[in-house]
């Protein structure tokens, strides 16, 4: 899923991501996982680039001056031999004054 994220503010603001609902993150491949699927955040600019989350040591912070936009995409994808099954994650993005 690609989506946009944009600061409407008047000053810069660092922003991080946090997933719910997922039972364990793995660090080293920087995603979150459940028995079934993984998630993982990229951000995009010429090339995709994962993005490291609030629960890693050392969390990337995207910087967005006021008016920015990030290119992001999201990549939910199934285990292997995973049956299918309807599966339900939240997302947070946090914002603080840079």
């Amino acid at each position: 899923m690609d989506f946009y994220l944009k600061n409407e503010g008047n000053m810069p603001v660092n922003v991080t991501w946090l997933a719910l609902n997922f039972t364990s993150y793995n660090e080293t491949e920087l995603q979150y996982k459940t028995s079934k699927w993984a998630l993982y955040l990229s951000k995009v600019e010429t090339s995709e680039v994962k993005v490291r989350p609030e629960n890693d040591t050392a969390p990337d912070k995207g910087n967005l001056s006021s008016g920015q936009v990030a290119h992001l995409k999201f990549y939910l994808v199934a285990l292997e031999n995973s049956p299918p099954e309807d599966f339900v994650f939240q997302t947070l993005f946090n914002s603080k004054d840079s």
